[in-house]
């Protein structure tokens, strides 16, 4: 049985890209089960997350804390700079990238030759990304704390609401607070509240 989760605010994609999924993957005897809840991630096979073109690594991976071992495909909308390149972080073009204005046959055939080569070699590709640091930017990934912490902090809460809300000391949220911004290469908390609106949707998504 293969565990998916589809986290994308573009609902028709998401059921477009689930039923794809359910007919290409039914006709080769496989059973899909879907997960809704971020906490569920670490039991998948298969996530695809929509990001936003330039989504920094440490946002976009955010179930790595979480033991996801599986395949990760960042869906990605189009948006091409004056050169005509994508601007997609450099390294998330280590993962199998799904543009959306691909035709969704496309992308299913993708999705099922990636899950053909794990399973005929054991191991997923980019395994080697999934740890604890970028392996190109070399950056520490932000904990499923620190995580926590910075979706609150986008939906207003003050460090006393987040500590009552996560049942620690509010020391505690300070300093999980600090340590994202340090990971995140954010000297003030003009410049955190700047990256938080900047990268509202994607963070709304862990």
């Amino acid at each position: 049985m293969l565990g998916i989760v589809i986290k994308d605010n573009n609902a028709a994609y998401a059921l477009g890209l689930r039923l794809g999924l359910e007919q290409a993957l039914s006709s080769r005897a496989k059973t899909v089960r879907y997960f809704d809840l971020a906490d569920d991630a670490w039991r998948c096979d298969i996530i695809f997350q929509q990001i936003g073109p330039g989504t920094d690594c440490l946002l976009a991976t955010p179930y790595i804390q979480q033991g996801f071992k599986g395949v990760f495909f960042p869906i990605v909308e189009r948006d091409s700079n004056e050169k005509g390149h994508d601007e997609v972080c450099e390294c998330l073009r280590h993962f199998p990238i799904i543009f959306r204005d691909e035709p969704l046959g496309a992308v299913v055939d993708r999705v099922v030759r990636q899950l053909e080569c794990c399973e005929r070699v054991k191991h997923v590709e980019h395994d080697s990304i999934m740890t604890k640091s970028c392996c190109v930017c070399g950056r520490l990934r932000l904990s499923s704390n620190e995580m926590k912490v910075i979706k609150l902090l986008s939906k207003e809460y003050s460090l006393t609401r987040i500590s009552y809300v996560l049942n620690k000391s509010v020391k505690t949220i300070f300093t999980q607070k600090k340590s994202a911004m340090k990971k995140l290469n954010l000297k003030s908390n003009q410049e955190l509240y700047s990256f938080i609106i900047n990268n509202k949707e994607i963070i709304g998504l862990f």
